[in-house]
């Protein structure tokens, strides 16, 4: 028991110090988030139009048959 006991606290004092470090650090990451999602939506409306395109091309293709 007395191992596990110290196997615990050395995990708690990580735990705390790893916390205490992640508040210490003051970055802001709201632009980089917004530039991502931008980026997201710009790709998936581009996909979104290549299968409208294909789609529309195909049933085209079915109506001159």
């Amino acid at each position: 028991m007395n191992k596990f006991v110290k196997k615990v606290a050395v995990g708690f004092a990580v735990a705390a110090s790893s916390v205490s470090a992640f508040a210490a650090s003051s970055i802001d990451i709201s632009a980089a988030t917004t530039q991502a999602t931008t980026d997201v939506q710009t790709a998936g409306g581009l996909i979104i139009g290549v299968v409208v395109v294909c789609a529309s091309f195909s049933w085209i293709r079915r109506v001159i048959r």
